[in-house]
Parts: C-alpha cells; structure tokens; sequence
C-alpha cells in the first residue's frame, strides 16, 4: 500500500542513537511527547524527495545535545541535520553517498 491507498502514515520514526554514556538532559519542556507535531514541508517547496522540516531537526539537536557536541547524520540528503546542526552551533559530521545530494549540501552549507 503506498501513499495513494486509504489509510496513509501519518507519522514517520526517527532513529536516536548516543555513542558512550548516555547524558541526562533537560529538554525544552517539562514532559517531552514521543510525537513532535511540526508541518510538512509541501512538495512543490522540498529539494530531496525525503527531506524534514529543518524545525524538526532542530528540536531534536536542542533536545539531544548541547551547544559545541556533535550530530552525526548518516544519510545527508539535502543538508538539512547539518543546517540545523549549524543554527543551534554544534558540530556535525554527514555522510551522503550520491553526488547530486553529497554537492547540494556542500552548496546549502556554503562550503562550495
């Protein structure tokens, strides 16, 4: 059943990993929901077919880290871990492996 069919996803999962010890942290509220409620970017605004709101990515990074830790993003697509990263000054490494996304994030970025 793809998007088209009668009972479509309405949410999708994220994956939080911390390397070493975890940290206890505060987050920006006093009782965090699994479900963060952050509209879509529309079709016709987004650059990569998967791409999330860069206000998603950054309540995670806010929520996740603190300033000058490192987000690691796995599958960069269209820069947008990175550019969160950047707004709420941390550090962060990104791995894409298709040139055409891997070139858009470094331009994103302004590392061209």
């Amino acid at each position: 059943m793809g998007l088209g069919w009668q009972y479509r996803y309405r949410h999708e999962f994220i994956i939080f990993a911390v390397k070493g010890e975890r940290k206890n942290r505060r987050i920006s509220t006093r009782s965090q929901s699994d479900i963060i409620r952050i509209p879509r970017i529309h079709g016709n605004k987004t650059e990569h077919p998967t791409e999330k709101p860069i206000a998603l990515m950054q309540e995670l990074i806010r929520n996740s880290s603190e300033e000058g830790e490192l987000v690691v993003d796995l599958f960069a697509g269209s820069g947008v871990v990175p550019a969160a990263a950047e707004e709420e000054r941390r550090q962060w490494t990104a791995f894409e492996i298709d040139q055409k996304w891997y070139d858009h994030t470094k331009q994103r970025l302004g590392l061209l």
